[in-house]
């Protein structure tokens, strides 16, 4: 793999500040129709998983993926298939396993986002071994993005300095990969 440069931080950077920021801090208002919009612009708009679900399921799906995370699991076939007993999948649709990691990711931002690029990437089977190898370059490439960071970024934005914000770096590295 290429080795993280200051466009790596910054492709997410701007993600984050442009987008995820701000649905980050509606997802956990108490105003019902901040937190829906948010849901909906993340599904729908920021990662594209709105047509896993049934479109008058909002308020359920979020109350669903809240429940689960403060139970503190991370099994995303475990919540995929509690969206689908509670009847909140679209008919065309039979797990929602993507769509679980990156709701999940709304309410703890330290659980691997699953993603089909960066699955092949990785050439994982399962999120299980996502994980895992998820994790392995992760390992070889945070003290990297952590001094780039430093280099470059030094005290632009506090966020920088949190693993998870690495994390979304590394995710978003990740698929500049398919074309090194």
């Amino acid at each position: 793999m290429k080795k993280i440069e200051p466009l790596d931080i910054m492709r997410y950077y701007v993600t984050y500040r442009d987008t995820e920021k701000q649905i980050l801090a509606d997802i956990d208002s108490t105003n019902t129709i901040l937190r829906e919009n948010a849901y909906k612009k993340y599904v729908n708009q920021h990662m594209k998983i709105g047509r896993n679900f049934k479109s008058d399921t909002v308020h359920m799906v979020l109350a669903e993926t809240k429940n689960y995370n403060g139970l503190g699991k991370v099994d995303i076939y475990e919540l995929s298939k509690i969206y689908a007993s509670k009847g909140l999948l679209n008919n065309r649709i039979n797990n929602a396993i993507v769509a679980a990691s990156k709701l999940l990711w709304l309410f703890n931002q330290e659980v691997i986002i699953m993603d089909n690029l960066n699955m092949k990437i990785l050439k994982a089977k399962d999120y299980t071994s996502y994980i895992s190898k998820w994790y392995k370059q992760f390992e070889i490439k945070e003290q990297e993005i952590i001094e780039v960071i430093d280099l470059y970024f030094k005290n632009i934005d506090s966020v920088m300095d949190q693993k998870w914000f690495r994390m979304r770096v590394f995710d978003q590295y990740l698929l500049t990969q398919k074309n090194a």
